[in-house]
């Protein structure tokens, strides 16, 4: 380089510290070794480096990150896509036990069924808990993730990404191993606690999610674009595996409470799972670099004559500064799924098939699986970045409300007596419909998610990410709060 630069003692070769603290002093920079002028010198209490010019004029930017934490020389590689694919599993263990808690509607439906002959509940032995638990499922979920999401983001700098994200899965395991115990235990007689256990349980899953998820979210900032969209893929795989469960359980006549014992131990062997995938990933050198990077204090200066020095640059983002930078990015995220959430799964998983109406496997497979599935596909094609502007990119996201209107003309049931009759009258319209929608859901969400990370420094790239979180977390329970208008409505 054109500057002359302190060398290294030599050192046995060290695995990476996690932390910048964790660097031993026998690691700084010796300036009695400094190549060409002894008189270079390293000043420890303000970090600046003063070195002479090589070639006595012109000027450079220099970067330096604090103790070697950039990794010095040549990074490690990822070899063999290690942590790209830990990512993705990740993503399929951050949503997968929720759509199975969301999918087990029939082992509820049993938990909560009328028992008794004499009963005088309304809707042909529908009981009452049966008719609200949706209602109460959505505030219970959509609450808690939308405040700790928040909250998530606010101690990025207070409490360790590591320390947030695994507790959040020790509640999420602990919370399905005692929701499938529940499986086993005869709840007849006291349904309402059961019911409000559910409750609790939901809120506890929730809280865990929204630590995970920020943090994942956080965490993958700090890497190239590609790893937050592996992360994307791999929640839209959850919704895939869940809807493929859901069709398997159906197709084997598995009663209510077989189905629930299976969703239930599977969202738990699957968290398992994903506690050792993280533990593994933060061994890998590649992860330990990276994060090291983001954490580092960055030094940016121009150097324009012999003498001059480094100075301090990249001080962390302020909440003002954050949401300036994510406006159209988090605009566009909040959009995508608040449109997205209003009409799928109340509305949609209630359209009937035209020639038949009895059909057991026409919702799962023309609802659930095709949107999960054309969701997956746009999440893929993210690459292919079209929208050249953030601004445009929550333009298509606002166009996406053009689905409301079409899933309206479509056969749902039941059907107030003043609705307009159904304008689709084949069975191929929901599907293509919602197709369509997965595919603008997953690329245009996805999109968003990546142009939020580029927006942000390195150093503030896991703030960024959980903000992003947020954004798509609001959208989430604002989509949930506006398809009760559209249910009670129609």
């Amino acid at each position: 380089g054109p500057c002359a630069m302190p060398k290294r003692r030599h050192q046995p070769e060290q695995p990476l510290p996690v932390n910048c603290d964790e660097v031993d002093d026998s690691e700084q920079l010796d300036s009695d070794e400094a190549i060409g002028n002894t008189d270079n010198n390293v000043d420890a209490s303000d970090n600046s480096v003063t070195t002479p010019l090589l070639n006595g004029a012109g000027s450079e930017s220099v970067h330096l990150y604090y103790s070697g934490c950039a990794g010095g020389g040549r990074g490690s590689q990822d070899s063999f896509n290690a942590a790209l694919f830990l990512f993705f599993f990740l993503g399929i263990g951050s949503l997968l036990p929720w759509n199975f808690f969301t999918t087990a509607k029939g082992y509820f439906n049993f938990k909560l069924r009328n028992v008794s002959a004499d009963s005088t509940e309304d809707g042909g032995g529908t009981t009452y808990l049966q008719l609200t638990f949706e209602n109460y499922l959505a505030v219970f979920s959509n609450l808690p993730n939308i405040v700790f999401t928040l909250a998530n983001a606010a101690v990025t700098k207070r409490i360790g990404q590591a320390t947030r994200l695994l507790a959040g899965l020790c509640l999420m395991i602990a919370v399905f191993a005692a929701t499938a115990a529940f499986v086993c235990v005869d709840t007849d007689d006291y349904q309402t606690a059961f019911f409000w256990c559910t409750m609790a349980s939901v809120m506890a899953v929730n809280i865990g999610a929204a630590l995970v998820q920020g943090s994942l979210f956080g965490l993958a900032a700090m890497f190239p674009h590609k790893y937050v969209t592996a992360l994307m893929q791999g929640q839209a795989s959850g919704g895939v595996t869940a809807a493929l469960v859901y069709i398997a359980s159906l197709s084997l006549g598995s009663g209510a409470l077989s189905a629930g014992l299976v969703y239930f131990v599977s969202a738990t062997c699957v968290l398992l799972l994903c506690l050792l995938a993280y533990l593994a990933l933060r061994r890998l050198p590649f992860v330990r670099e990276q994060v090291n990077r983001s954490q580092s204090i960055s030094y940016d200066s121009s150097l324009p004559s012999a003498g001059s020095s480094l100075s301090l640059s990249g001080q962390p983002a302020t909440w003002r500064r954050a949401l300036s930078d994510l406006a159209w990015p988090a605009l566009s995220v909040f959009m995508v799924f608040a449109v997205s959430l209003s009409l799928y799964p109340a509305l949609l998983s209630s359209v009937s098939s035209v020639a038949r109406p009895d059909s057991l496997y026409f919702v799962p497979l023309a609802c659930f699986l095709a949107f999960n599935a054309a969701d997956l596909l746009g999440r893929c094609f993210v690459s292919f970045s079209l929208p050249s502007s953030n601004r445009l990119l929550a333009g298509l996201a606002l166009l996406r409300l053009v689905f409301v209107p079409l899933f309206l003309a479509c056969n749902y049931q039941p059907r107030r007596q003043w609705a307009i009759p159904p304008a689709f009258t084949s069975d191929a319209a929901l599907p293509i419909l919602v197709s369509l929608f997965g595919l603008s859901n997953g690329y245009l969400g996805a999109l968003s998610m990546t142009r939020g990370a580029a927006a942000a420094e390195i150093q503030n790239a896991e703030l960024y990410g959980a903000l992003m979180s947020f954004f798509l977390t609001l959208g989430l329970g604002t989509g949930s709060a506006a398809s009760f208008v559209f249910t009670t409505l129609l």
